[in-house]
């Protein structure tokens, strides 16, 4: 990518383009909206919340379709044996009523069945412990608590009910109600193109100002208030009480001890019952290199001879390669970039240095480099470091004796510095579209006399080169 001390210094970034603004939010945002396929996540789940308190008055409940995976083992949770304790797609009832002592629960019946059976059916029971199947067409003492599980869902609205009746002691009924319910199917999903990134719901990542359509579905439709999005980290939702929104990434990423611990969650309600589904979004920036292969041992390059005639000289010619890595440690390329670009920067012209007036003369006048950010849309860049071709004379001390050309006296001795980074480091920093800027690197550079000699009446110095890659 860069290459310096070459004919005086000059630098080429053959994998790169330069430029000097970032794309407009306008642009982000016309990218989003042609981007109108949504997919629904596999990661998302769902969870009841509220309990449903029969009374003496008529009353209605919903509960959630229990299609996710609570428990991880691939299946949906409705086709086998729930896990107590984990699963949360469960409706809790509580059975209380002052002026009675039992209460007896009919078989849940779809609406329109006349017989009080039905083939189709769908919940199942649970009493207290989630985990005993709770029987029905039964007379309980009060206080009573079952949970109900949405196993299938509802075709209309309040399409199946509970028969229950409250009775006294001697078990004469005090009230007899039916509690009519739906079982909601709320499906979530989120779509961040992936740009030079990768698709959002591989690694539930997006960059930092990156924008993606969060979109809900409810059946049967009408069934629920919406309440809609909300996101436990930093963004900005768009229409937040629509079931599509525009959710736009801040500037803050998600902690490293978050990794999936930030959701974006949708909410409906019905009275003081609410179903949540809720997925995570991790925002990330590049936030680390990670050395891939090239001089990253650190192993000193010795030089050729060098003599004080007439010409030029050459020291090394090495590279480097990075990877881009999110403050996780992975590939920042695991992101959905959605129409954001990770670039780079260096510092180099600011921090290397030379005690030697004509090579810090050279150094000041000759560097070619740009403080511009780069682009670097693979998530990866080369950093090649030459030093060739290098004039003689700024190596020499031009108060001459008896008109002899010596090295200037400073690199007449081992260890004679020529050129370093001094106190600072030669950094890289990283950003998306120039915000956030972080130090990627921190690594240093010398040049040192190795070993003098004289050769056929001449003096010869050969140099040590050091380029330690310290990556933070």
């Amino acid at each position: 990518m860069r290459k310096y001390f070459i004919k005086n210094v000059r630098y080429s970034y053959p994998d790169t383009n330069k430029i000097h603004s970032a794309p407009t939010i306008l642009a982000s945002f016309f990218l989003l909206m042609m981007h109108t396929n949504v997919v629904y996540s596999a990661d998302s789940l769902t969870r009841d919340i509220g309990a449903v308190r029969p009374t003496c008055n008529d009353i209605s409940f919903i509960t959630s379709l229990n299609n996710d995976d609570d428990n991880g083992d691939g299946q949906a949770d409705n086709r086998r044996k729930i896990t107590a304790g984990v699963e949360d797609n469960l409706r809790q009832f509580i059975f209380s009523h002052k002026a009675a002592s039992k209460v007896y629960v009919a078989q849940p019946v779809l609406a329109d069945s006349s017989n009080g059976t039905s083939s189709e059916k769908r919940v199942r029971a649970y009493s207290d412990d989630q985990q005993t199947p709770f029987e029905f067409n039964k007379e309980y003492s009060l206080p009573l608590t079952l949970y109900l599980e949405g196993t299938h869902e509802s075709k209309t609205l309040n399409d199946f009910g509970i028969r229950y009746e409250y009775r006294g002691e001697s078990s004469e009924v005090i009230c007899s109600r039916t509690v009519l319910g739906t079982v909601i199917n709320l499906t979530v999903g989120f779509d961040a193109p992936k740009g030079q990134g990768t698709d959002f719901n591989s690694y539930n990542k997006m960059l930092i100002t990156a924008s993606g359509t969060a979109n809900a579905k409810i059946h049967p439709s009408g069934s629920a208030q919406i309440e809609g999005w909300r996101y436990d980290g930093t963004a900005t939702i768009h229409k937040p009480l629509m079931s599509i929104s525009r959710i736009t990434a801040g500037t803050s990423i998600t902690p490293l001890d978050m990794l999936d611990g930030h959701m974006l969650r949708f909410h409906i309600q019905q009275g003081n019952q609410g179903i949540e589904a809720y997925f995570p979004v991790n925002i990330t920036a590049p936030m680390h290199a990670a050395t891939v292969k090239g001089w990253i041992d650190g192993k000193p390059v010795i030089s050729n001879w060098i003599n004080t005639k007439k010409g030029h000289f050459t020291l090394f010619k090495k590279e480097i390669q990075y990877t881009l890595l999110d403050q996780f440690k992975q590939p920042i390329t695991k992101s959905a970039w959605a129409g954001r670009m990770v670039q780079i920067r260096e510092n180099i012209a600011h921090v290397i240095q030379s005690f030697l007036p004509r090579v810090q003369n050279w150094i000041n006048t000759s560097l070619n480099w740009s403080p511009e950010w780069i682009n670097k849309p693979k998530g990866t860049f080369t950093d090649t470091i030459e030093a060739r071709d290098i004039f003689k004379d700024i190596l020499l001390d031009h108060s001459t004796i008896n008109g002899s050309r010596s090295f200037h006296p400073s690199l007449l001795k081992k260890d004679g510095l020529l050129l370093e980074l001094g106190e600072n480091t030669h950094n890289w920093e990283a950003s998306v579209n120039g915000v956030r800027p972080v130090i990627i690197t921190q690594n240093q550079f010398s040049v040192r006399t190795e070993k003098i000699r004289e050769k056929a009446g001449r003096q010869e110095i050969r140099f040590k080169s050091s380029y330690i890659v310290k990556t933070p």
